[in-house]
């Protein structure tokens, strides 16, 4: 009964802790409640990079010049690297910069040896850790670009003379680039930027977004959204599906979820595309001067949310500070020493609740969300249960004992059916007794405890008695400690 009184005490204690993890859904905008996450949108002509973060309840928080200071006129497109950092090209600057969000620090001012001008849209390589890039409406020999991220080393490329570039994207695992022309054409090149397969499309394809859930390509500047199968990372098709005309812009960026973000869009700074509805949502129309939004799936994005304050926003992050505390507390109160599985169902539930942490933390990262769960029934088996376990409270008059099958029990001298389905005897004698607190309780099934006697054979005798303790010496005092020489 005491248990039971004092876990009510902690829930009702650690409700209010947990009350900040709870909007009201009309503070914000239901229609954005599928955009929970955060973006980075790029800022040409400010030098800066935007963050954008749109919590569960679909409240829009928009940090114009989260990352400031970059050169020229600022970053035309960003990625990111697999290192967690970010990648931005400065257009008229024709330099790439490395920067650490967490600190909104610009690491290194430029990461290629050879500048290239002026320097657009980017597309990172999980392959050999280097970005390709184009330069904007390149036509000539420099209008490819491939920069080698340790070295930066920089070599462009255009053999078979592609005019006008737009934007390029690459497949998830780096094995294949894709590129669009505003002459409205789209090719897949190799690595030394031959045209592998070409395709032609309506109007002046721009932007361009690889969504690997679906294997498809994304283009901006299509008199719409255009999309286009490829056949995935292994395919060998490039073939024109349809265009979305609820929305037209800059640079776009799939999120694997049936969605395609657009920046600079004919709907607002930041634009949401329904691929199933061919309807767009605006999720912002606050950033000055946006472009492009890095990544949000595949190569570029980064993993999810590359540190957990730019994952969470508001009340969402009160929410997970107060779970911390409310579970601190809990421990704290109960007073637990130690825990271990007793059944398989509690092994499960631990395994479970691991699992959740590491999924939780997996949205450290890169942009949002991007982590993807292990299917029912298809994780780690539970740990069994072990043998015996024990789990132990001392508090005053208060013993928790467990072990086996069940939990034995005493407060105060007053015995408590054990855990594990154990039966509860009388253990305490009228006018009570010393030993009164320590009562037994034991299964009364005689099979359980047989141990091969005949009956009415009599009680094997007790072990001997354990032999005195052997006085130790007394602790030998330790010399005085002495400076240590330099």
């Amino acid at each position: 009964m005491r248990s039971l009184l004092r876990l009510a005490l902690i829930g009702w204690l650690g409700l209010p802790l947990l009350a900040p993890a709870i909007v009201v859904a009309d503070t914000g905008n239901n229609a954005l409640t599928a955009s929970a996450g955060t973006y980075y949108v790029t800022q040409v002509g400010a030098g800066s990079i935007a963050r954008v973060t749109v919590s569960v309840t679909g409240v829009v928080k928009v940090e114009s010049g989260y990352v400031s200071g970059l050169p020229g006129d600022g970053p035309d497109s960003a990625v990111f690297a697999s290192d967690g950092t970010l990648l931005a090209s400065n257009f008229s600057a024709g330099s790439i910069s490395r920067i650490d969000v967490s600190t909104r620090k610009i690491l290194t001012v430029q990461v290629n040896k050879v500048a290239v001008m002026p320097i657009a849209d980017l597309a990172y390589d999980p392959s050999s850790n280097a970005v390709w890039g184009i330069t904007y409406s390149g036509t000539g020999p420099t209008a490819i670009v491939r920069v080698d991220l340790s070295s930066g080393a920089t070599t462009t490329a255009n053999p078979d003379s592609l005019s006008d570039m737009g934007g390029v994207a690459i497949t998830e695992t780096g094995s294949r680039v894709f590129v669009s022309s505003h002459d409205g054409t789209i090719a897949e090149i190799d690595r030394s930027g031959r045209v592998v397969r070409k395709v032609t499309v309506q109007g002046s394809p721009d932007g361009l977004s690889y969504d690997p859930s679906t294997g498809n390509l994304f283009a901006a500047g299509c008199g719409g959204i255009c999309e286009l199968a490829t056949g995935g990372a292994g395919g060998t098709k490039l073939t024109y599906v349809r265009t979305f005309d609820a929305v037209d812009g800059d640079g776009i960026a799939a999120d694997g979820k049936g969605h395609v973000y657009v920046a600079k869009s004919t709907c607002g700074a930041l634009c949401r595309l329904d691929l199933a509805t061919d309807k767009a949502v605006t999720v912002t129309d606050d950033v000055p001067a946006a472009d492009d939004v890095v990544p949000l799936t595949g190569a570029g994005a980064g993993g999810g949310c590359q540190v957990l304050s730019s994952c969470f926003d508001g009340a969402g992050a009160a929410g997970l500070a107060a779970a911390g505390v409310g579970t601190m507390l809990f421990i704290g109160a109960a007073g637990w020493s130690a825990l271990r599985t007793t059944t398989p169902l509690m092994a499960h539930s631990h395994a479970s609740a691991a699992a959740a942490s590491v999924d939780a933390h997996g949205m450290v990262a890169a942009a949002p969300s991007h982590t993807v769960h292990p299917l029912p029934g298809q994780g780690a088996s539970p740990p069994q249960a072990e043998p015996s376990s024990h789990l132990q409270e001392e508090s005053g008059d208060k013993l928790l004992e467990a072990g086996g099958a069940g939990m034995e029990r005493a407060v105060g001298g007053a015995e408590v059916e054990a855990l594990g389905g154990a039966e509860a005897s009388s253990g305490a004698e009228a006018g009570g007794s010393a030993e009164a607190g320590a009562a037994r309780f034991a299964r009364d099934e005689k099979e359980e405890h047989d141990d091969g006697r005949p009956a009415g054979a009599p009680e094997p005798p007790a072990s001997p008695p354990e032999p005195p303790a052997v006085p130790q010496p007394p602790d030998v005092p330790a010399p005085p400690e002495h400076p240590p020489a330099w």
